[in-house]
């Protein structure tokens, strides 16, 4: 007659279950936050040469060069000369970006450029058109350090939750098989 699975077996299967599923809806809900985070970046055309962009907290903001190639090369701006101007018409200083880049939900971008808004209100982005260059710019004061925490939760803490679970089955069997 066989004997009924330990309580011990079954309690790893359900982890392992609850490792897949946590793991997967995480990933998921990091996803859709990165879409819709960069979805949210204010665009300024590079074919009219910038535009305004509207500060609403100060702090450190980004910009990124959105085009079709620049996340696995090089973005088409280098070397071209750019101009901000600050809400009372003040020069505000552009540095060069930390090279994060991204391809998701059909928009890739690379950073090109970072700036300190000092103060909320209006920034005007002027950007050297003699030179066509394709694509967008995209800004924004945050990143995806949000997004991307959720998915690394997803994959770490799944399959933390995942290894839990296997291992607690095998040892449930070893200790059903020791009997």
């Amino acid at each position: 007659m066989a004997r009924p699975m330990p309580t011990v077996v079954w309690i790893g299967c359900g982890l392992v279950a609850l490792g897949v599923l946590l793991g997967m809806l995480f990933v998921a809900l990091g996803v859709g936050s990165m879409r819709s985070t960069l979805d949210g970046y204010q665009r300024l055309s590079l074919v009219s040469g910038g535009g305004v962009i509207r500060v609403e907290r100060p702090g450190v903001y980004h910009v990124f060069h959105e085009a079709p190639g620049v996340y696995r090369g090089r973005s088409a701006l280098a070397g071209t000369r750019a101009l901000l101007l600050g809400p009372g018409g003040s020069k505000v200083e552009l540095r060069p970006g930390g090279g994060g880049a991204y391809a998701l939900g059909g928009r890739e971008g690379r950073e090109v450029a970072t700036f300190q808004a000092p103060t909320t209100g209006l920034y005007r982005l002027a950007v050297d058109t003699s030179r066509p260059v394709p694509g967008e710019l995209a800004v924004t004061d945050g990143g995806l350090t949000g997004p991307l925490m959720l998915v690394m939760t997803g994959v770490f803490g799944g399959l933390l939750t995942l290894g839990a679970g296997v291992a607690t089955v095998i040892a449930g069997m070893r200790r059903r098989l020791s009997r």
